[in-house]
């Protein structure tokens, strides 16, 4: 677990001529104010990745301002994915009350309208012939989906028929 303590040795070992002096030394002060309210585990991160990217820091030694520029770097990526989990999860939500309400929509349909669909659905092999459950929430996503659709665009065309035949229209 990152601590202040176990980071400041970590920057101590890539500053190996500084003189640390006591509490109140210069250098000290300046870790002090810059690191010690920052998250540590991320700020152990930064540590880490500027000692990596800088191998030559023997000769030249990191810099604080690299140290806090790779923390920023960090904190937004983490930002970026925490909104992108945040949406993610959302869309999953909405992908399952999708799914559910088309179970909703394929169970209160009659037996006779569903049977109707696979049937011209298997004719057509839009679907296999392989049985399917009696229970439309146990059908795989996509045949909820292509029965759903079919059902639909029926009504549609039967309404769409009703509604000719009603006004006299012969197209």
């Amino acid at each position: 677990m990152a601590t202040i303590e176990s980071n400041r040795e970590l920057v101590k070992g890539l500053w190996p001529n500084a003189r640390w002096g006591g509490p109140g030394s210069t250098l000290a002060t300046a870790y002090k104010q810059s690191f010690d309210a920052l998250n540590q585990a991320t700020l152990e991160q930064a540590i880490k990745e500027v000692k990596r990217r800088y191998s030559t820091w023997a000769n030249n030694p990191p810099e604080l301002r690299w140290f806090l520029t790779e923390y920023g770097r960090l904190r937004n990526e983490a930002g970026a994915q925490a909104r992108y989990t945040a949406s993610g999860v959302e869309a999953l939500a909405e992908v399952e009350r999708e799914r559910e309400a088309q179970v909703e929509f394929l169970r209160a349909q009659g037996r006779d309208i569903i049977a109707s669909a696979i049937s011209e659905l298997r004719e057509r092999k839009w679907i296999g012939a392989d049985p399917l459950p009696s229970d439309v929430s146990r059908w795989r996503v996509g045949t909820r989906g292509i029965v759903a659709a079919w059902i639909r665009n029926k009504a549609g065309a039967a309404q769409c028929q009703h509604h000719d035949s009603a006004s006299g229209s012969n197209s």
